[in-house]
């Protein structure tokens, strides 16, 4: 006759449920190794080394954690500044903006990884954000807004001057008002420091929404979902202080041809107009990557109908060109921008082993900007974020090499 299963104590099964992927893992395992795993644990320090061992050397000379171990030299993690770093950067007027003047996309690579970690872009899964509701939304939005102070600083201290703000520090926007948020007057006051401090540094921040951003749309609802995330990304820029402007844009795509390039245009153009007056004053759209799509000539008529300037995509250019050359739809896309702000081109790069369309980790040019180098902000749209903007600008203060001489003749 079969002997009944025993039952596991309560502190076992408690155990068991809050390390479900730990307890998976074990599963395959032999006996001996999971009793050799068990006594190891039982004993004073010990950690678990994630290998099988035997009983008697599981006791006699338990593993050591695997990992990088602190380094003692390096520096203390950066931190974020408290508010009395805006009266020194006040005091402390920077000088022009580089030539170029490049920028980074969204997150800090370094802030990211340091422990704490600084970053903006805290989210969850709509399971969790069901089950915990606003007051965890909040709260995490709370810690983005509070982290952006850190990376503005970073970037001065790094004589960085172009930032891209993440679409995710607002998480779930689209399902509730700001002001709904318990913690939404402790936000909007993050919110206007690190628009302070990004103004005494003399930073540009501008937004670049997710794709899925389609005022071009057929369908009715996308387009109101559209239109309700483009004023939460101007609402963000209200609260940091910023006057409704080109230099603070919220840049998109068109989203689609849905069969009709000019038809989509039209709608778009009409969805445009629906937006408050904030919100497009910050506008701009971008040139497509996607063949037959929007090409910088394509999109001339919608400036033209609408005054949206348009942002010039030098990868994109390359797989949706229409009839212009690089150099013609570049200069094109200047004349769209007001007297007054500097326009703002895109520059990435393919990498062996990826999609063609697909970001490079690093850039390494050469940049051709076809004489515009004291007139346009440059943002990098490279994987490893602030760490390709300094690789290439070491590079670039180094000297051309060979190899970028080279390539610099077929541009």
């Amino acid at each position: 006759m079969p002997r009944a299963p025993r039952k596991k104590p309560a502190a076992t099964q408690a155990a068991a449920a809050e390390q479900p992927e730990e307890l998976a893992a074990e599963e395959g395992k032999p006996k001996r190794a999971r009793r050799a795993k068990a006594a190891q644990a039982e004993l004073p320090g010990a950690v678990d080394g994630g290998e099988d061992e035997d009983m008697a050397e599981a006791v006699e000379k338990p593993k050591k954690r695997r990992g990088k171990q602190p380094d003692p030299n390096a520096p203390p993690p950066f931190e974020i500044p408290s508010r009395d770093i805006l009266e020194k950067a006040l005091a402390n007027p920077p000088g022009p903006r580089p030539v170029p003047n490049l920028g980074y996309c969204c997150l800090n690579m370094d802030l990211r990884e340091q422990k704490p970690p600084i970053f903006t872009n805290r989210d969850c899964i709509q399971k969790t954000f069901l089950d915990k509701g606003l007051p965890y939304i909040s709260s995490l939005a709370l810690e983005n807004t509070r982290a952006l102070a850190g990376i503005i600083q970073w970037n001065h201290e790094h004589g960085i001057r172009f930032f891209r703000l993440s679409s995710n520090i607002l998480p779930w926007c689209m399902e509730y008002e700001m002001e709904q948020l318990p913690d939404y007057t402790a936000i909007a006051e993050e919110l206007a420091f690190a628009g302070k401090l990004a103004r005494a540094y003399d930073q540009r921040l501008t937004f670049h929404p997710p794709h899925f951003i389609k005022l071009g749309a057929e369908d009715g609802p996308l387009v109101d979902r559209s239109l309700k995330e483009l004023e939460v990304h101007s609402q963000v820029l209200d609260l940091m202080g910023y006057p409704p402007s080109h230099e603070n844009k919220v840049n998109i795509h068109i989203g689609g041809v849905y069969g009709d390039k000019e038809a989509t245009l039209q709608r778009f153009a009409a969805n445009f107009r629906r937006l408050s007056s904030s919100c497009q004053k910050r506008l701009t759209v971008e040139n497509d990557d996607v063949p037959n799509s929007y090409s910088m000539q394509d999109l001339m008529p919608l400036h033209q109908k609408t005054g949206i300037p348009l942002v010039f995509d030098f990868h994109h250019q390359k797989f949706c060109p229409g009839t212009w050359t690089t150099k013609e739809a570049v200069h094109a896309a200047m004349t769209t921008w007001p007297k007054g702000i500097r326009p703002v081109v895109h520059w990435s790069e393919s990498q062996e082993g990826r999609k063609p369309h697909a970001h490079s980790d690093y850039v390494s040019g050469p940049m051709e900007l076809y004489g515009l180098e004291d007139k346009v902000d440059v943002m990098i749209e490279a994987k490893c974020k602030e760490r390709a903007l300094l690789r290439f600008r070491e590079a670039q203060a180094a000297g051309p090499t060979i190899d970028t001489q080279m390539a610099a003749k077929f541009l």
